[in-house]
C-alpha cells in the first residue's frame, strides 16, 4: 500500500522523524485531516491522543503511550503491538504475525489476516474484523461487531 493510495483531496501528508520538534510532532498529531509518516519516528514520541491517521513503513508497530488514534497503516510490520490504545480508526496490519491490543475497546474495521496471534481482550465494539490466520483470537468481551473472519481457538467472543 502506498502514500499516495491513502490520500484523499481532504487529507494533508506529512512526514515526521526523531529530529521534528515535538510540538510539531503534537500538532501534526491532533488534526483529524493528517496523514502523519511516522516511519522514522520513535513511536514512543507520539502524544497520547492522536487524530491524524498513522502511516509506517517500518518492520513493527510498537506505540508504547498511544490511548487514542485515527486510522493506522501499518501493513508492513511483522508485530502490532499498542497496549495502551484504547480507541481507533481502522487497523490496516496486514503482516503483522502478533496483534496485541490489550486495553482497546472501540475500533473501526480490524485487518491482521497474517496474525496468528489476536488480542484484544477489551475489545467491546468495531467494524469488521479480518484474522483469518488466527490460532489464538481473545476478544472476549465484544458485544458489537461487523463481520469477523477468524479461527478462534481458546477464548471465543
Amino acid at each position: 500500500m502506498s502514500v499516495s493510495n491513502l490520500n484523499d483531496a481532504s487529507t494533508r501528508y506529512a512526514a515526521v522523524d526523531n529530529s521534528t520538534d515535538p510540538s510539531r510532532v503534537e500538532a501534526l498529531a491532533a488534526n483529524p485531516d493528517v496523514l502523519l509518516h511516522v516511519t522514522r519516528l520513535d513511536l514512543g514520541r507520539l502524544p497520547e491522543h492522536v487524530k491524524a491517521s498513522l502511516y509506517t513503513e517500518a518492520d513493527a508497530f510498537n506505540a508504547p503511550g498511544l490511548r487514542t488514534s485515527g486510522n493506522i497503516y501499518a501493513a508492513g510490520a511483522a508485530t502490532f503491538d499498542v497496549p495502551q490504545l484504547q480507541a481507533s480508526g481502522d487497523i490496516h496490519a496486514y503482516t503483522a504475525s502478533s496483534f496485541n491490543a490489550p486495553e482497546l475497546q472501540t475500533s473501526g474495521n480490524i485487518h491482521a489476516p497474517r496474525a496468528t496471534r489476536f488480542s484484544a481482550p477489551r475489545l467491546r465494539t468495531s467494524g469488521n474484523i479480518l484474522a483469518g490466520n488466527a490460532t489464538s483470537f481473545d476478544a472476549p468481551q465484544l458485544q458489537a461487531s461487523g463481520q469477523i473472519i477468524a479461527v478462534p481457538t481458546g477464548k471465543k467472543s
